[in-house]
């Protein structure tokens, strides 16, 4: 899945450039840049199949679905003892 699949919960603008006095709001807005907002899950459902991707194809694809379930839930399962 890439990101581009997700429906964004929101859009917000961004400031992207240096901080330093403008002289005019356009000189500012060609420093400000709107972009996609999403959510805290859709981002964690993005960076699994990310890992999903990346597991493939280091494996030259040779690998089954519970190895790479393997994999995800090692990056993606929480660390009791550092509660």
């Amino acid at each position: 899945m890439k990101l581009c699949e997700f429906e964004a919960v929101g859009r917000t603008n961004i400031f992207t450039g240096e901080f330093r006095l403008y002289k005019n709001m356009s000189e500012l807005n060609e420093y400000i840049k709107e972009v996609d907002v999403f959510t805290a899950e859709q981002m964690q459902e993005y960076a699994k199949e990310c890992v999903r991707e990346a597991v493939i194809l280091n494996s030259g694809g040779a690998v089954s679905d519970d190895m790479i379930q393997r994999a995800i839930d090692s990056v993606f399962t929480e660390d009791a003892k550092n509660d």
